[in-house]
């Protein structure tokens, strides 16, 4: 992802970046479920504390970008109970323009300080 900030910044796409916490849900089934809910639409990326990243470009608004993400999360709580496990995905999102998000290291702790906007749990 930090390549992808650097590139963009210098134009003036619109990109929305998301945080998703996953607790509960393991990596591998979650990558899988990344790879055919966001396919080639978003930029996704794991950091070392294991939460997941998806940033989309020149999206199509905040908030169908939003729903796009809220919809993979409701996915990946939906396969963590049915295989019995309690799961929650904590969401931040922060959205502007490329060249305004500022560098990686300063975005990745923006989206660490930032209070959960959505907390869904596995029903």
């Amino acid at each position: 992802m930090a390549w992808s900030l650097r590139l963009l910044r210098q134009t003036r796409s619109r990109v929305s970046v998301f945080c998703l916490r996953l607790v509960g849900i393991d990596r591998p089934r979650a990558e899988g479920i990344l790879a055919v809910e966001v396919g080639g639409s978003a930029v996704v990326d794991w950091l070392t504390d294991q939460r997941v990243t998806v940033m989309i470009i020149d999206p199509p608004g905040e908030g169908p970008a939003a729903a796009m993400v809220e919809r993979v999360a409701r996915r990946l709580l939906s396969e963590a109970a049915a295989t019995g496990g309690r799961a929650h995905v904590e969401l931040v999102a922060l959205h502007g323009p490329a060249d305004e998000i500022g560098e990686p290291e300063d975005l990745l702790m923006r989206l660490a300080a930032a209070p959960a906007a959505r907390c869904l749990a596995a029903e």
